[in-house]
């Protein structure tokens, strides 16, 4: 994986166009720290119990209280989970995109705030 720094929307664009975009996929987080490591193992992720256990905890109060706020029933526990990442619990997944846009707006949302 390759970092780099850009200073504006041009520079970006010039850096991205660089690469084949039938292959790249972009990945984009607020902290550079973050590595690879999906939010529910992430450091400043507090748990109050294992992380299997605490992962099962959120998993069923999620199901449990946001059946009246859904439009569909997910039909599996992945989709779930997916639905789960979109609302922003700590989930396993990590989120990839294959529109650059999608990643650097994480990368920069929280920025002078």
């Amino acid at each position: 994986m390759r970092e780099f720094g850009v200073k504006n929307f041009v520079e970006f664009h010039e850096r991205i166009q660089r690469y084949d975009q039938r292959y790249t996929i972009y990945r984009g987080v607020s902290n550079v720290s973050y590595n690879l490591t999906p939010k529910i193992g992430r450091p400043d992720t507090k748990l109050k119990r294992p992380l299997q256990k605490a992962e099962r905890a959120m998993f069923e109060l999620f199901r449990d209280r946001s059946v009246p706020y859904l439009s569909f029933t997910p039909r599996n526990q992945w989709e779930w989970i997916g639905l789960m990442q979109h609302h922003g619990a700590p989930t396993r997944l990590l989120d990839w995109s294959r529109n650059p846009l999608v990643p650097a707006y994480f990368s920069v949302e929280n920025e002078g705030t």
